[in-house]
């Protein structure tokens, strides 16, 4: 005699995200992706790439970074953050470590390479 909520009209209540929660996974986010750009600047400051192929490494190292954290996501980042489409995610903080990731490439560049 059980009765099932959705037969009956009962819509399920809207999912909650707490601010504090997705505060702090955003945090998160933005330290791992902050990480592999300065490591990846680093390596590549080493071993002496410039120009377009530079830039180009971060594009990539911000695409790993965001796949390996979809993947620890379950890919749904919306659970995470509210309203967080997959697309978005990847999409989002492109620019956010960029300058981070300059600052390494150049120091590392000029201290093997120049200094």
């Amino acid at each position: 005699m059980g009765s099932n909520p959705a037969a009956a009209g009962v819509t399920a209540a809207p999912r909650y995200v707490s601010p504090v929660a997705a505060l702090k996974n955003s945090q998160s986010v933005g330290f791992v992706r902050g990480m592999f750009a300065a490591i990846t600047a680093i390596g590549i400051g080493i071993l002496g790439v410039t120009g377009s192929t530079g830039f180009l490494a971060y594009v990539v190292t911000h695409a790993v970074a965001s796949f390996a954290l979809l993947t620890a996501m379950k890919m749904s980042p919306s659970k995470y953050f509210a309203q967080q489409t997959v697309p978005g995610f990847l999409l989002s903080g492109v620019g956010d470590n960029l300058i981070l990731f300059i600052f390494a490439w150049t120091l590392a560049y000029a201290m093997v390479h120049i200094y």
